[in-house]
């Protein structure tokens, strides 16, 4: 579930404190976290801060814990104590294909992936092994349906290019 700006402020003031069932050493690495917010002139506390960056800069958890020094469990600990919910996994996910500067990461990175021989030849031996199988049989069957309504070709020329490509790979 996704907070809106307004939804926010209740967790602006709000200090790290003591926070049942954590240790001393975590709840010590969540105060130096808030120190060091403050030190950035960064106001509103910890849990602000956290709500924040997670709902309105889409932030996850993990990169929080990057940006902070804290561990992933730790920020759950103050999410959980203080009721902030978390982005949904569709909604993370969402948010990071909306993202143009992940969109490019992710196409370069396909890009790499396609131009590495091994990895195609990997790729290739996969599909013909796996054309075997029912359901991926009926998504094959499916693919080249679709590619054959979009650029009328004919569905068996589509399949024979198809054939040909991983054969060759």
């Amino acid at each position: 579930m996704q907070l809106v700006a307004e939804e926010l402020q209740q967790y602006r003031g709000l200090r790290i404190e003591e926070i049942r069932g954590l240790g001393k050493k975590v709840l010590g690495r969540l105060r130096s976290a808030e120190q060091y917010l403050a030190a950035q002139g960064t106001d509103g506390g910890l849990p602000y801060y956290l709500a924040l960056q997670h709902h309105e800069h889409g932030t996850s958890l993990s990169e929080l814990g990057k940006i902070l020094g804290l561990p992933y469990r730790d920020l759950v600990s103050v999410f959980k104590h203080y009721g902030i919910p978390r982005l949904t996994k569709a909604e993370a996910v969402r948010r990071n294909w909306e993202d143009p500067e992940f969109r490019a990461r992710q196409a370069e990175a396909v890009r790499r992936n396609w131009e590495d021989p091994e990895f195609r030849a990997r790729q290739a031996e996969a599909m013909r092994r796996a054309i075997h199988y029912k359901d991926v049989a009926e998504k094959w069957q499916a693919l080249v349906k679709d590619i054959s309504e979009r650029t009328g070709m004919t569905q068996e020329d589509i399949e024979a290019f198809l054939r040909r490509y991983f054969e060759k790979q």
